[in-house]
């Protein structure tokens, strides 16, 4: 499981369109949590090569930088590919 989170996201990531469009251009999503009470999310990456993509280049959204981090702890799971948490 290789999981990044992110925090301090961009308002416009609360449409969870827009964000998952955004953390798909660095590899395929296996699941994607968002917190829109704490702008944050949480993105499970298919492979380590996706994840350090993710982690390099994926803190920017038109000029706004956010942070990733890799997840300190497994997510809990989830039967959907999504959930809204808070």
């Amino acid at each position: 499981m290789f999981v990044k989170r992110c925090e301090q996201i961009p308002e416009l990531f609360l449409d969870k369109l827009v964000a998952k469009n955004h953390f798909g251009k660095f590899g395929k999503i296996n699941r994607f949590i968002l917190r829109p009470k704490r702008l944050s999310c949480t993105v499970e990456y298919e492979t380590e090569e996706d994840a350090e993509r993710a982690f390099l280049e994926a803190g920017s959204y038109n000029s706004k930088d956010f942070i990733i981090n890799y997840a300190e702890h497994e997510v809990a799971h989830v039967q959907n590919t999504e959930e809204w948490v808070d």
